[in-house]
């Protein structure tokens, strides 16, 4: 996303150790095209509102012990 210039990287300078990530204004610039496409994808879906929901948020949650290493 770098190398596309859609982020900018940077360390902290106060805690080297940390890197801040944050947007460019050319990845701002996508932000309808981004949710145009979220939306055309959850409604290709086929399921209901809650549904969805729901499943979105098992994912987030299964993402989230992925990464945590939590059994």
């Amino acid at each position: 996303m770098q190398q596309a210039g859609l982020i900018h990287r940077y360390r902290d300078a106060e805690d080297e150790r940390k890197v801040m990530v944050s947007l460019t204004d050319q990845a701002r610039e996508l932000t309808a095209e981004i949710a145009a496409i979220q939306q055309e994808v959850a409604c290709s879906t086929g399921l209901k509102k809650p549904e969805f929901e729901q499943l979105l948020g098992q994912l987030q949650q299964l993402n989230r012990h992925l990464r945590l290493g939590n059994d």
